[in-house]
């Protein structure tokens, strides 16, 4: 059986997402992120569900924003991840409410929400360090936490 999963974006691809000439692309893309994240946070258990939640909307947007996306690096990966969605929801009306379909829901809600902190919190990739570098507080080389 092949899984379901949420495909996040490379880094590559979030770094031309976000650039400031693609901004109705980041918009359509935030779209589909929401309304999966909706979708799929409604089967949780580990997850809070949403606060506000209305899901003809959200299926609507599942069923508009991908096109909005269309020739676009970001098509496939939105499309992928609609169809993921889909499937976990299938699974759950044949299977019901089983540990392992809670297993891939939390699988897909994680790497979802990682990828929306990699693009909001976390934009830039921090510097690499040399391996031999310590690792410093307030400007001593030498002071570690914890020691």
């Amino acid at each position: 059986m092949n899984t379901p999963a949420y495909h996040p974006l490379s880094r590559a691809e979030v770094a031309l997402l976000l650039a400031p000439e693609n901004k109705e692309l980041e918009l359509a893309w935030d779209r589909v992120a929401g309304a999966l994240h909706g979708v799929v946070a409604m089967l949780s258990i580990t997850y809070p569900r949403p606060l506000y939640y209305y899901e003809d909307a959200a299926r609507r947007t599942l069923a508009e924003e991908p096109e909005r996306l269309r020739g676009t690096p970001f098509h496939a990966a939105a499309v992928r991840n609609v169809q993921a969605a889909e499937e976990i929801e299938r699974m759950f009306q044949e299977q019901g409410h089983t540990p392992e379909l809670h297993q891939i829901v939390d699988r897909y809600l994680d790497t979802l929400l990682d990828e929306f902190d990699s693009m909001r919190l976390y934009p830039d990739v921090p510097p690499q360090r040399a391996l031999d570098e310590e690792n410093g507080l307030a400007g001593y080389p030498r002071a570690v936490a914890g020691r």
